[in-house]
């Protein structure tokens, strides 16, 4: 994306930063004079007038091997750094104010939010900048996601609000050959009204969404997309939803697409602790570009009861879903259909002692013929998810036990995937001074079927695994606190830990200094390709004037 297409948008937080920097005098002169929040601020949540806070540092990256390897999402810092940097400025005696947040380094990982609130508007503007490496067998260049949003909050009259926001976003995404590297800038432009009508309230919105690519990789593509929503309480005991929408797709060179869609829900509460709840979704597609399997209508119809039964707290579902989906040469449409069972019970066993048990089960009853070389079934027979969990709080412990069962299948290609996994976890306040946290996770996989024109067993692509993580703080006096956590993981494809040490000096005069080493060391058990062994250090000193 150009410097110009992020122009305006950067004007205007260029003109809300140079509007922020001219306050701090008044407000500071005005300090004093504050009076008391009052319970009506308080439920606003107004922060307190913190003027300045900042924390600048230097950081440094020791890597001994394989520094892409440490960056899937974002780089670590290196030399000098702006860790963080936060305004609250009040902009009259009252509620109004405004923020001002910056976290990272300029010209490489960032994030910033300015923030104004004024009587009747709030605008807002963030911005952010991320660099990253793709995991992969060969050298990569870095690559990097920045992000420009703006919105505005106006209320226009007693009941009616309006809403607009802007979002610009680059994607410069860098892999190995042949896989083209990703060049995709999107640009989003939104406005929106709500208002009181009759008995109830209506949202009105319309969205302009465009996707332009660098080079072939995907044609320009331009989404314009209008929803209007009306909810409202009927009596005392029912709510209704109702939400319609539309949205027209233009590709360069193409045909013109659309969507459809139009949904109701509600809430009927039949007792007091009773409710029920219903949904029905209606979806259709005109995809005249397709040249493949593609789904014309998507239809969802569910209920949803919540009651109590003997003290437990109960709640059992149902929904069912079709989709009329052409196959791969439109000539016959298949229409594959599911059935989802839903159940959650929970209880308070003894004091402090909870109990909670979940479930899930979607049954497929109807399928779709797939049109390939193995024309087998491509969707799940069965697929199921239930968890058991134990929570314990006391007045100086907390804990957890929870077990998490998944199940797949697919029985016409002899696919299974089960997955089990075993939860605990404890953090226990000794005193006032020290305090201490314990986690451990265990994952077993059993998995049938293969994959590929090899046969390669499926297993092969679900690795085992245990995880366990130890932590402390300890605050020795008012100006020396201590922390320490330490997370070692173990798997079939990986092993590796985590330390890291941190130490707090309270300097007085509202400034501090902190010191953080964390040695991290990872072995890629398959292929040695996303191994690292590194030590990060940082010193950051925190001035809140």
């Amino acid at each position: 994306m150009t410097s110009a297409a992020h122009r305006p948008l950067l004007v205007l937080a260029g003109i809300a930063v140079l509007a922020s920097s001219a306050w701090p005098q008044e407000a500071t002169d005005k300090q004093d004079k504050t009076p008391e929040k009052t319970a009506e601020t308080k439920a606003e949540e107004v922060p307190q007038f913190d003027f300045h806070t900042f924390t600048v540092g230097y950081a440094s990256r020791i890597s001994k091997q394989n520094r892409v390897a440490m960056s899937p999402y974002a780089q670590t810092s290196s030399g000098f750094v702006f860790f963080q940097g936060k305004c609250i400025l009040p902009l009259e005696e009252g509620r109004p104010f405004s923020t001002w947040y910056f976290s990272g380094t300029p010209n490489a990982d960032y994030a910033t939010s300015i923030r104004f609130a004024l009587p009747g508007t709030t605008i807002k503007v963030d911005s952010s900048d991320a660099n990253y490496f793709d995991q992969t067998f060969g050298l990569v260049d870095a690559s990097r996601d920045r992000t420009l949003s703006f919105s505005a909050n106006q209320k226009l009259a007693a009941g009616v609000d309006a809403y607009v926001a802007a979002e610009t976003s680059e994607r410069n995404h860098n892999y190995t050959a042949p896989k083209p590297n990703a060049r995709v800038d999107t640009r989003q432009y939104t406005a929106a009204v709500t208002a009181k009508v009759g008995p109830g309230r209506l949202d009105v919105a319309a969205t302009n969404h465009t996707l332009g690519t660098k080079g072939d990789l995907y044609p320009y593509t331009e989404r314009n997309t209008f929803q209007a929503r009306y909810s409202a309480d009927f009596g005392d005991s029912v709510t209704l939803e109702g939400a319609a929408g539309y949205t027209r797709i233009n590709q360069q060179g193409l045909d013109a697409s659309a969507v459809r869609n139009f949904g109701l829900e509600g809430r009927w509460d039949l007792t007091p602790g009773t409710f029920l709840n219903f949904r029905l979704r209606h979806e259709d597609y005109e995809l005249a570009n397709t040249q493949n399997a593609y789904v014309r209508t998507r239809v969802l119809t569910g209920l949803n009861l919540h009651t109590s039964i003997a003290k437990w707290s109960v709640d059992a579902g149902f929904d069912h879903r079709e989709s009329e989906r052409y196959r791969e040469d439109q000539s016959y449409v298949d229409v594959p259909k599911w059935n989802d069972y839903t159940l959650r019970l929970s209880k308070r066993l003894a004091p402090g002692l909870r109990f909670s048990a979940k479930g899930q089960w979607q049954d497929l009853t109807s399928t779709a013929q797939a049109q390939t070389t193995d024309n087998r079934m491509l969707m799940w027979d069965d697929r199921a998810t239930g968890q058991v969990k134990l929570d314990y709080f006391s007045g100086q412990l907390a804990s957890y036990l929870t077990y998490t069962h998944r199940f797949q299948r697919n029985s016409v290609r002899d696919v299974d995937v089960d997955w089990n996994n075993l939860s605990l976890g404890a953090s226990y306040v000794f005193n006032d001074k020290l305090s201490a946290f314990g986690e451990m996770a265990v994952d077993r996989f059993h998995v049938t079927g293969t994959v590929g024109q090899n046969g390669d067993f499926l297993s092969d692509y679900f690795s085992n695994g245990n995880t366990y993580s130890l932590g402390f703080d300890f605050r020795e006096s008012a100006r020396n606190s201590y922390s320490a956590s330490w997370n070692y993981f173990q798997g079939t494809d990986s092993l590796g830990n985590q330390l890291t040490l941190h130490f707090r000096r309270d300097l007085g005069h509202r400034q501090s200094v902190d010191f953080t080493l964390a040695p991290w060391r990872r072995f890629d058990r398959l292929y040695d390709v996303n191994s690292y062994e590194a030590a990060l250090f940082a010193i950051k000193l925190t001035v809140r004037p």
